[in-house]
């Protein structure tokens, strides 16, 4: 009953007893019994007729707990209960703590000598259990961020997506992918290509749509230490775009995902980062697993479907003896994989394709669809909505991003990583030419260089003599093969090779642009000073050869000598002067 409701029935029975009716009878009138009504009416008449006041003020009721400490206290009870996690062992540092006031470290050291004299466990009264008690998230967060993820406030979250408006969206299938890593219990064996040596890994990158909750592929990982780099993200990515088109949102989780590989390269004078994928697709990271809940459970199950396909090591650190005597025989001794019964790369593949074709055809439970239905009944039913990836973003996907400066026609990188040293070829491709010392940008795959390198520009100095903007698109640039020393083919012409020949007509081009828009202005200025050669300030050379100086005359030469002689060198050096108008004239 509501205070109000008990202050009317303290009412009404007065009422009763004052035309006359007993308490007893007064109080079966109202329904209630005379020791309630005794029991309110005292409260009513301490409050001075407050219901508010009288009733809803709660009033301390049984004995008085036998244990009261002060928050200070209660902390450092508590710290010893979360370092020693025993209780018994707590109550021990609690009693020869000098920090607990000396009344209640009597208390906790009679509790203790209770039990020694009884010679049973101590028996700890309510109040000290909650003096000394802490809750789940107090030890997982003693125990570190990681434990606090299991026992910390869930946040369930719908099929829905909001725009930069704030604006509901259905998630609809193929908008939303997760990818991680895992580490497959089936151990397979891979080629080196560069050493030709056999070795086991485990290492594979998965992809889920989160609609659906149907996989989308996998990516064996063979490297020497087992462990994926930023290049294996992009080219995962890059044949995941391929094969489904481009997603709306990808959920990565960090440490590689949040690499250059992904994000691009920071380059100064631009504002977004060159080569990033984010201009195609939305990315979120999440450090913790269950941020990425979707994908993380469903490697189990992925392991049921896998289990026993090959040698399989289990989930935990000698689960199958057999198996991981094999697995460390092949890792410590170097003994072939192969004749171990371990699968190959291709065959572990092949196995996660079929795991992964028979997961999307079975039915799953989604709590927030409220059905249980399979990813392919799903596909059919909502359809798949991704974009074709545009063919002219592709160079995003080559995973290595460098800013260069073109050397002698060419841009030479050193990816590093156990890769070589290589070279793509930027002059005398599409007719162009960069002057040595030009920066740009390039993106490459050193694993597969056949498909050149993107390259861009990053120059503002006047070496930039087209006006390109920084990241301005300049060429697909072949990777160098190499000259021949010798030749017998005749294709490369004396050990030019074809770039270089088509570089320098290039320049040559060029050149013969400056000198005919250069050339005729001087001999039109000539012209306007009447034929002088000082034109701005500056002595212009004559483009005649030089005559030679005539002989110097005998003083008993004759008139008419003299004269044929000047005659002669007139007519030559008219001959002169209409060479080198023609010369000009081809220019």
């Amino acid at each position: 009953m509501t205070p109000a409701q008990k202050a009317a029935t303290v009412s009404a029975v007065h009422a009763a007893m004052a035309s006359g009716q007993s308490l007893r009878a007064a109080c079966a009138l109202v329904k209630c019994s005379p020791s309630t009504f005794q029991t309110w009416a005292a409260k009513l008449a301490e409050a001075d007729g407050d219901a508010h006041e009288a009733f809803s003020r709660r009033r301390p009721s049984g004995r008085p707990p036998s244990f009261q400490a002060d928050e200070d206290t209660l902390n450092i009870l508590r710290w010893h209960r979360l370092s020693k996690e025993s209780m018994e062992v707590a109550l021990h540092f609690a009693c020869h703590d000098a920090r607990v006031p000396a009344d209640l470290r009597e208390i906790l050291l009679g509790i203790s000598e209770r039990s020694l004299v009884s010679g049973s466990r101590p028996h700890f009264p309510p109040s000290v259990r909650r003096a000394f008690h802490v809750t789940d998230e107090e030890l997982a967060r003693f125990r570190g961020k990681k434990a606090t993820q299991n026992v910390e406030m869930m946040t369930p979250r719908g099929v829905i997506w909001f725009d930069e408006d704030g604006e509901a969206h259905d998630l609809l299938p193929g908008q939303l992918w997760e990818l991680d890593d895992y580490s497959t219990n089936q151990p397979y064996y891979w080629t080196d290509p560069l050493t030709a040596e056999t070795n086991l890994g485990r290492q594979v990158l998965a992809a889920i749509d989160y609609t659906l909750a149907g996989w989308l592929g996998f990516d064996h990982i063979g490297r020497e230490r087992d462990a994926y780099r930023g290049e294996d993200i992009v080219r995962f990515l890059g044949r995941l775009f391929s094969a489904h088109g481009l997603p709306l949102f990808l959920r990565l989780e960090r440490g590689s995902w949040e690499s250059s590989f992904v994000h691009g390269l920071e380059v100064e004078g631009m504002a977004d980062r060159w080569g990033a994928l984010d201009a195609l697709v939305h990315i979120q990271h999440t450090w913790k697993s269950k941020g990425k809940g979707l994908i993380e459970s469903s490697f189990n199950p992925l392991q049921r479907w896998l289990s026993h396909t090959g040698r399989d090591v289990g989930r935990f650190r000698g689960e199958f003896e057999t198996a991981t005597k094999a697995w460390l025989q092949a890792k410590r001794t170097g003994r072939d994989p192969r004749e171990l019964g371990f699968l190959s790369a291709d065959e572990s593949s092949a196995m996660h394709d079929a795991a992964a074709s028979m997961m999307n055809g079975g039915p799953r439970e989604r709590k927030a669809l409220g059905e249980r239905v399979s990813p392919d009944d799903l596909r059919a039913r909502l359809g798949w909505h991704t974009t074709p990836f545009p063919a002219a973003e592709a160079w995003r996907l080559l995973p290595y991003r460098e800013q260069r400066v073109v050397s002698r026609g060419m841009v030479q990188v050193n990816p590093g990583g156990g890769w070589s040293p290589m070279a793509f070829v930027v002059n005398g491709i599409e007719d162009l030419h960069l002057e040595n010392g030009h920066k740009v940008l390039i993106a490459y795959d050193p694993a597969r260089p056949d498909l050149g390198a993107f390259v861009a520009n990053a120059d503002r100095s006047p070496k930039n003599r087209s006006g390109w903007g920084m990241g301005h698109p300049i060429l697909t640039a072949p990777l160098y093969q190499g000259a021949p020393q010798i030749d017998l083919s005749g294709r490369y012409q004396g050990g030019a090779i074809p770039a270089r020949r088509k570089a320098s007509a290039a320049v040559a081009t060029s050149f013969r642009a400056i000198t005919a828009a250069g050339r005729p202005q001087h001999r039109e200025a000539m012209a306007a000073n009447g034929g002088d050669r000082t034109f701005l300030g500056s002595t212009l050379p004559d483009p005649a050869p030089a005559v030679p100086a005539a002989p110097a005359e005998s003083r008993d030469s004759s008139a008419a000598e003299r004269a044929a002689a000047s005659t002669d060198r007139g007519d030559r050096l008219a001959q002169l002067r209409r060479m080198q108008d023609d010369i000009l004239s081809t220019i």
